[in-house]
């Protein structure tokens, strides 16, 4: 939250020091000298948009002084990055200060431009306003004023670039221990659904039955009838030892997702016959149809 207030400040520092470095202030100023002799009426400002000159010991009236075409043109190239530069710097407050993802870009281009702005300004003092007078005319606020907007622009991208701290990781609370935990009242025992396979099944016991049910066919020996005979003389062969993974599934009760016992028969199979095939000299007369003849 630091990091972002100061970098939306410094970006809003350095479009306002931009701006008036080249539109209000002055980056030369003093007053020209003749034959050695320092004229105290007249001074003159010089800018990247040109120069003036007024009269401070009379009227106080101005007019423009011409400058050499080389730092005109540099000035004016000068001027246009700076405001451009002034603008992204405006852009670049708002977005840090809301932590957009899109700060990055626009500080990116802040560095850009600060950059091209500071060798622009630095070709314009190389090149220098030529202004006639015997000796040059001394650096005056602008020129500071640009380099600090230049510098609060930079910094301004430094604080927009970096990535917002990580936020401390908060620890879970901890977890119920598997031995407090308790278990589900009427849950299903699958170690009892899973033992040997002489367990007495539900079916065995008539599931609730008041008496065990008898085949009609009684006591005659082979298949006794549909229902089978449910007592056998012998140890039963387990129904499901192929399969045994299948056994729970059977023996558990319809009110738990199981069968109870119950085994559903196939449904028995139907003898089905091919379609009979129709003559062709009938295919017109069941179709209504023109049919071509037979070859």
């Amino acid at each position: 939250m630091a990091s972002r207030v100061a970098g939306a400040l410094l970006a809003l520092t350095a479009a306002a020091l931009l701006a008036v470095s080249v539109i209000a202030a002055a980056w030369w100023s003093g007053h020209p000298k003749f034959n050695g002799n320092e004229i105290k009426a007249k001074e003159i400002s010089v800018g990247p948009l040109g120069a003036t000159g007024c009269n401070t010991g009379g009227d106080g009236a101005c007019m423009n002084v011409p400058v050499d075409p080389t730092f005109e043109t540099v000035g004016y190239a000068l001027a246009g990055v700076t405001g451009l530069l002034a603008l992204v710097a405006l852009v670049l407050a708002g977005l840090t200060a809301q932590n957009s993802a899109r700060r990055k870009s626009f500080a990116i281009f802040a560095i850009v431009g600060a950059m091209i702005a500071a060798l622009l300004a630095v070709l314009l003092v190389v090149v220098g306003p030529k202004i006639r007078t015997e000796a040059p005319l001394p650096f005056s606020t602008g020129l500071f004023i640009f380099f600090g907007g230049v510098t609060a622009a930079l910094a301004a991208s430094v604080f927009a670039m970096r990535a917002p701290s990580t936020p401390r990781m908060q620890l879970a609370p901890a977890r119920q221990s598997m031995q407090n935990m308790h278990a589900p009242q009427g849950g299903l025992d699958m170690h009892a659904l899973l033992s040997d396979d002489a367990a007495v099944r539900p079916s065995q016991a008539a599931m609730g039955r008041n008496a065990p049910v008898h085949s009609p066919g009684g006591a005659l020996p082979g298949p006794s009838g549909p229902l089978g005979s449910l007592q056998g003389t012998g140890p039963q062969q387990p129904l499901f030892s192929s399969a045994p993974q299948l056994r729970p599934l059977y023996e558990v009760a319809p009110g738990q997702g199981g069968t109870g016992g119950f085994v559903p028969q196939a449904p028995p199979s139907v003898a089905m016959r091919p379609p009979t095939p129709v003559p062709r000299d009938q295919i017109s007369a069941h179709a209504g149809i023109p049919t071509p003849a037979s070859i």
